[in-house]
This record gives structure tokens, C-alpha cells and sequence, in this order.
């Protein structure tokens, strides 16, 4: 029954992107943003009201930042939440805000298991927003490691209020064990106020992102989230190496006006376990901290324009993804984070003749998977929005693979790219989720994407 629900849906689908495909013609990339079928204030996440979180800070608006990883030990379907709290209620907290990681497993009978690995993290100072090395793979899509690096920034109240005293670093043996003490990272440039700092691996290696203000090659000093090598293991001290590669930046508003300025980066993972994209806030003014938005990166090309997946009238600020699920800090919401359901995708860059990975990420109610769709084609003139459906259509093309979500909420394409494809070809992409909650189907549209012969 499902997969005749599900192919009924995909013909909904498909036969509208068809026909509007044969009336338009290309006229370059229209970048939508992922579908979201839900955005909400979750009361399983409300410090409130959740018994687990309530009794752990005393502080009227707890929660400063979150974030969300998958470890190599956490089981199919339970993620890593790191949580940033205001007056941490805890002996080993001795300063203004402390970290907290617990294990997320929706649908278990004790969803959310608070653990003591950054327990030794929490010193007197005001840290903010720890973020995990993601999963590490290897050239089978293997999981080989991951888990044992954590980054934040720290800061500090000084003369002349709060400072900032820089980025950091935290060890441990596996991604089971506790964290030991932080230490500072060096090489960093461009970022005197936050860096925002976050883990990825590209091509293999470790990258450090940041928010910084750098000199892109042969260009004038951009403000932008910034990738370069991270050296954890150097017996002076954690350090940055080589140089700063910029992978995104503010989203042009027109003629006359200042570009957003973007922070907070919130990496997507391919398959093979490559940062492919991001979602990331922009902000008006980052002094003021008054009004920032979310965006979607579908790459890390900072030419790409962002597509705008959750806009806000206060301040959005880190964030958080476990599997089709993304956690916002949204300073509108007072006790809990900001918490959207939906589709998204990324694409990959290959050689000619290679696979690309591509991989879908989608929703679906605990215990039940989503069905997926991947199209190939060309862009449509203009973003389509279809009756029923979540998002909107900017690809017009035909399926190229249906897969079933695994239990962390992805499925996982390989498309191979032609040999005579020239160097900079780009196939745009998009995905279809269709799953049921509450008796109903839901079709969500990802945002539009491309596979790159490099």
C-alpha cells in the first residue's frame, strides 16, 4: 500500500514539473530552500516544561545555543545534542554559561539522556556554542572515526565589559569519553568580536569554519564563513594551517545597501562524509545583534546566493540538525529552541566519469521511514509551488532513483557523471520526500541542488 500511495504521489509530482519544464526555458540557477512541513515551539525541548532540562538552570532564558551531530556510537536513529545554558545548575559550572551534551533518541520511552562528557569543559568563563567533529569516513563511506574534537568560542567580563578571549579546542579518546581541558586555537585571523567555529571534513582532511574578515585571493576583505586545515594534534597547541578558503558570504540586498553578514554555520554532510553545504543565519548588523535570518547554502561556493528557510524578527543564532530535524536558537523564543521539520539536499563534486553522492535528507515520525525521490534536469525560470506540496519546484527533470529513508533520516543516492562532461558542467538536482502523520501524506520538495564535474 505504501509504495502504491508513494508512486501516486511522485506522478503528482512529476507530471506538473514535466509540462512547466516543456514551457520554460533555462535562465541560470533559481536556488530554492528546503522544504520545511513543520515550524514550531516543541514543548519536548521547552526548559520549562521538560522535566530532564527544567531542573537544570535557574535562569529565566536558559538556552544561549544548540547544537546537533551524529557520533560514530550513537545507534541508527539517536543523535548528540549540545546544549550552551545560562546559569548551568551544576557543581563543575563556575561561570556565566556552561555546556551540556545529551543523546536524543525520538520515540524512546526517555527521549533525550543527559551524559558527563563536557563536564570538564565548564570553566569560569562565558562559553558559547560547542560543535563536535561530525562522523569521519573513508573512501568506501566506512565510518573510521569522528567524535573526538569539540570547538566553541570563549569569552570573558574584562574592563571594559564582555571580551572575547578566542576560539578553542577540546580532545578526547573516542566520542564515548568525557572531554578533557580546552585549549585556545592559534593561526586565527580576522575575527575579533566571534568565530562562530564549527568541524567538517572536505576531500579527507579537517577543516576548521569560522566566521571571519579575510582577503579572498586577489580581492578586498570579505566578511564570510571561512574553511581552513585544522592541525588538533600539534604538540604546541591546537592551530589552523595554509590558507583561509572563503565558502560563503552575505547575500547581496540590492543596489545602495550594505550585504548581509553571515554567521553561525550549521554544516550538511554528504554521504561520504563531506561538508557539501550549509545552513547559516545573516544577520543586519552584527554589533547590534537585533534581527538575523536562516538561509540555506546547497555548496560551498561563495558566488552561490542562499535561499531564506526561516525568517525572524529577532535574532537567530546557531542551530542544530538530527536527521530531518533542525534546532534554532531564535531569540523571539523564550526557554526553547526554534524546531523545524522538513527535506533538504546537497549534491557533490566529482570527476568526470566518477559517482557523485548526493544525500536526501527528510523527515518522518519516529518508527516510520520517508519515501524519496531524486530528479535530474534543468532549472526552471521560475520556482513552481504545487498544490499539496511543501516547498517549491525550481528543477525541471525526470527520477533518477527512489530510495527509503534509513533510521537517521537520509537516503543515499551515487549518480554517474558523463565522461564527456566538460570541466564546471552542473546537473541541478531535487528531491521529493512523501511520508504519513496523521493519516495523511505529506510531500515535501528539498531545495534545488547541483552535481559539479571539477
Amino acid at each position: 500500500m505504501i509504495k502504491q500511495a508513494s508512486h501516486h504521489s511522485i506522478l503528482l509530482v512529476a507530471a506538473p514539473l514535466l509540462l512547466t519544464g516543456l514551457l520554460s526555458a533555462q535562465r541560470g540557477a533559481l536556488w530554492t530552500p528546503p522544504g520545511l512541513s513543520s515550524d514550531s515551539r516543541d514543548p519536548a525541548w521547552d526548559f520549562s516544561q521538560n522535566p530532564v532540562l527544567k531542573s537544570l538552570t535557574s535562569h529565566p532564558n536558559p538556552l544561549w545555543a544548540i547544537s546537533g551531530h551524529k557520533m560514530p556510537g550513537d545507534p541508527a536513529g539517536t543523535f548528540t545534542i549540545c546544549f550552551t545554558i545560562r546559569a548551568l545548575v551544576q557543581p563543575w559550572n563556575p561561570g556565566f554559561s556552561g555546556f551540556l551534551i545529551a543523546k536524543w533518541t525520538p520515540g524512546a520511552k526517555t527521549p533525550l539522556v543527559l551524559t558527563p562528557q563536557a563536564n570538564d569543559l565548564n570553566e569560569a568563563f562565558i562559553d558559547y556554542n560547542l560543535n563536535l567533529e561530525p562522523v569521519r569516513r573513508n573512501h568506501k563511506g566506512r565510518v573510521v572515526g569522528g567524535g573526538r574534537v569539540g570547538v566553541f568560542d570563549r569569552f570573558q567580563f574584562g574592563s571594559s565589559g564582555l571580551e572575547y578571549v578566542g576560539a578553542y579546542l577540546a580532545t578526547r579518546k573516542d566520542d564515548r569519553s568525557n572531554f578533557g581541558k580546552a585549549r585556545k586555537i592559534s593561526g586565527l585571523v580576522g575575527m575579533p568580536e566571534y568565530a562562530d567555529p564549527t568541524l567538517g571534513y572536505v576531500d579527507g582532511r579537517l577543516k576548521l569554519f569560522y566566521t571571519s574578515t579575510q582577503k579572498a585571493l586577489g580581492g578586498k576583505p570579505v566578511f564570510g564563513i571561512w574553511m581552513q586545515d585544522l592541525d588538533a594534534e600539534s604538540a604546541s597547541g591546537p592551530r589552523v594551517r595554509g590558507r583561509a578558503t572563503l565558502v560563503a558570504k552575505g547575500n547581496d540586498r540590492g543596489v545602495g545597501k550594505k550585504p548581509w553578514l553571515p554567521h553561525s554555520p550549521n554544516l550538511v554532510h554528504g554521504a561520504d562524509g563531506d561538508v557539501e553545504g550549509m545552513f547559516l543565519a545573516e544577520g543586519e548588523d552584527d554589533t547590534t545583534f537585533q534581527r538575523s535570518d536562516l538561509f540555506f547554502a546547497a555548496d560551498l561556493d561563495p558566488a552561490t546566493p542562499h535561499a531564506l528557510t526561516l525568517a525572524s524578527k529577532g535574532w537567530i543564532a546557531s542551530g542544530g540538525l538530527a536527521g530531518g530535524t533542525l534546532l534554532v536558537n531564535d531569540s523571539e523564543i523564550v526557554g526553547a529552541p526554534r524546531v523545524a521539520e522538513g527535506a533538504w539536499l546537497v549534491g557533490d563534486r566529482v570527476a568526470r566519469g566518477e559517482r557523485a553522492d548526493v544525500t536526501l535528507t527528510a523527515f518522518a515520525e519516529p518508527g516510520s521511514r520517508a519515501t524519496t525521490v531524486l530528479f535530474a534536469g534543468r532549472w526552471l525560470r521560475q520556482p513552481v509551488q504545487l498544490p499539496g506540496v511543501f516547498g517549491q519546484s525550481g528543477v525541471f527533470g525526470f527520477p533518477i532513483g527512489i530510495r527509503k529513508t534509513n533510521k537517521d533520516q537520509q537516503a543515499h543516492f551515487r549518480v554517474r557523471m558523463p565522461r564527456f562532461a566538460p570541466r564546471g558542467w552542473a546537473l541541478p538536482i531535487q528531491g521529493l520526500s512523501i511520508h504519513r502523520s496523521g493519516g495523511k501524506w505529506i510531500r515535501t520538495l528539498t531545495n534545488t541542488a547541483t552535481i559539479r564535474v571539477r
